[in-house]
């Protein structure tokens, strides 16, 4: 077997193995986006999601208050950052670096205009 031969036989096997560490790379992407996905949606319809110490699921009651705004913040941070690992799956990058605050403003705002609408306490 020639040099070169060997050597394009060996960037092969590289090649093979660098795909499917991005194939197993591109997979958990896709599991955090679908958790970060889930967890920012549920509390829209009165249900929280935690998988960190016992998983539980258990029910939210949108009142306003110190407890409505966290709920706000961090429904608007996973679906910001779920949106931007599915742009990513997609080969799409940010514009500028400026796009994740404007998504992320974006997001509040619907999901604070949501909870505000849903909660029945008006202040």
């Amino acid at each position: 077997m020639s040099y070169t031969r060997l050597v394009m036989r060996i960037t092969q096997i590289k090649i093979i193995g660098l795909r499917r560490k991005m194939s197993i790379f591109r997979g958990l992407i896709v599991l955090l986006a679908l958790y970060l996905l889930t967890t920012s949606i549920l509390p829209l319809f009165g249900w929280q999601l935690f998988i960190y110490r016992p998983f539980k699921l258990e029910a939210f009651d949108p009142v306003l208050g110190s407890a409505l705004n966290l709920v706000i913040t961090k429904s608007a941070s996973f679906m910001t950052l779920s949106f931007f690992a599915l742009n990513y799956l997609q080969n799409r990058k940010p514009l500028s670096s400026v796009a994740p605050l404007l998504v992320h403003s974006n997001f509040t705002v619907i999901f604070g205009a949501i909870f505000l609408t849903q909660s029945d306490n008006t202040q």
